[in-house]
């Protein structure tokens, strides 16, 4: 690019018009007073200010009345305090748009790619669940999901689940089960469709830690028993988001009784 015939480096333009723009002098850049044209004239160029109205605005763009002319795309949109709030795009009609300088800044964290940074966004969740096998259990759950690098998810799922179906077994009859359930996964979540809904492929195990009450008849006489299981076991799935609400499907495996395999099914609320 260049101005006036001499290319520029647009480092050193920004710095200038930073430099200029929050000076004591010319920090309410409101008022009506006119800088000093040689203050302007310091350096490679000479600048001038156009004021204007900030007349719409949306998370990615501005509308101004300030007049904009050819060449002016890239410059600073600045307000009252000084602050850089957005860049200058195009003009349509007599009105001049410019782009906000807070999706400047998401665009340019994408583009360095995902390793800027390793901190994580965080959310929480509340829902129910349903664990369907030889028996059909539900509950509350809440849950976790951290993000890594804007798509490598973290999911971490915790609840109590119940049942009270009824089991018979020769003479022992299984009358409730009741217990903590842990879930902790791990996938790569995409869009398929933009602003679509959320996708993410998981691999992950789950726990759940349940004590198994039932009655044993023995010469007719009923003996009521208990029995604490914990099978920890693998369960890939997939969890489906989009807005505020996600769906859960995960395949629970016994490796050692496939037949023991349960279905998990959950629904939750983003906080």
């Amino acid at each position: 690019m260049t101005r006036g015939g001499v290319p520029f480096d647009g480092s050193s333009i920004r710095a200038s018009i930073f430099n200029r723009v929050s000076s004591s002098r010319y920090r309410n850049a409101c008022s009506n007073d006119q800088p000093d044209k040689d203050e302007f004239e310091h350096g490679l160029h000479s600048w001038t200010i156009t004021r204007g109205v900030l007349s719409a605005k949306n998370d990615h763009r501005l509308e101004i009345d300030a007049s904009l002319n050819p060449g002016n795309s890239g410059g600073p949109i600045v307000d009252c305090g000084g602050r850089v709030i957005g860049v200058a795009s195009y003009i349509r009609g007599s009105l001049g748009y410019a782009s906000a300088s807070q999706k400047i800044l998401e665009l340019d964290q994408r583009k360095r790619g995902p390793g800027v940074s390793f901190t994580p966004s965080a959310s929480g969740s509340i829902g129910a669940m349903a664990r369907v096998s030889d028996f059909t259990a539900y509950g509350p759950i809440v849950g976790a999901d951290f993000i890594f690098f804007r798509r490598v998810s973290v999911l971490v799922r915790a609840g109590a689940l119940f049942s009270f179906d009824s089991e018979t077994v020769g003479d022992r009859v299984t009358t409730s089960r009741v217990g903590p359930y842990l879930y902790l996964g791990t996938g790569y979540s995409f869009r398929p469709i933009p602003r679509g809904p959320s996708i993410t492929p998981l691999v992950g195990a789950t726990q759940f830690s349940y004590r198994e009450n039932a009655t044993t008849f023995t010469a007719g006489h009923p003996q009521d028993s208990s029995m604490l299981l914990a099978p920890l076991r693998i369960a890939p799935g997939i969890s489906i988001a989009w807005r505020n609400v996600s769906f859960d499907y995960k395949l629970e495996i016994d490796v050692g009784r496939v037949s023991d395999s349960a279905h998990l099914l959950s629904v939750g609320y983003t906080l």
